[in-house]
């Protein structure tokens, strides 16, 4: 019987473990918060390390050209300079610098969603 509740107890760990790890909210990266606040009510949906980097994936339902307006006035604040911007359908793009390192932010909607992707790199 004790045996039989150890078999269970293992299950229902299992389960909840399974479930946390589904229900964990992803952190937006630290090094991108000191560039720029994450966007307001954005879900981060995914943030890597990349060489020299770093990189975050974020989704919003507001219209792209809002959520280009607040990075651009986040960035210009902090003192970067635009190196290159760029429009393309339903969405925008653009390439900041300061010192050495350099922040790509690129903004897609598709169905009702906006997508956000930024990357802080910075040269040794």
């Amino acid at each position: 019987m004790a045996r039989r509740f150890g078999e269970i107890g293992r299950v229902l760990l299992g389960v909840v473990l399974w479930v946390a790890i589904a229900w964990a909210q992803v952190d937006y990266p630290v090094a991108v918060g000191k560039v720029v606040p994450q966007y307001p009510g954005s879900k981060v949906e995914m943030n890597m390390r990349v060489d020299k980097g770093t990189q975050v994936y974020l989704t919003t339902s507001d219209p792209a050209e809002k959520v280009f307006q607040f990075y651009k006035d986040a960035l210009k604040e902090k003192g970067w300079e635009s190196a290159m911007e760029m429009t393309h359908e339903g969405g925008y793009q653009s390439h900041w610098k300061k010192d050495k390192a350099e922040f790509h932010l690129v903004i897609h909607s598709e169905e009702e969603q906006t997508k956000i992707m930024l990357l802080l790199s910075i040269a040794e």
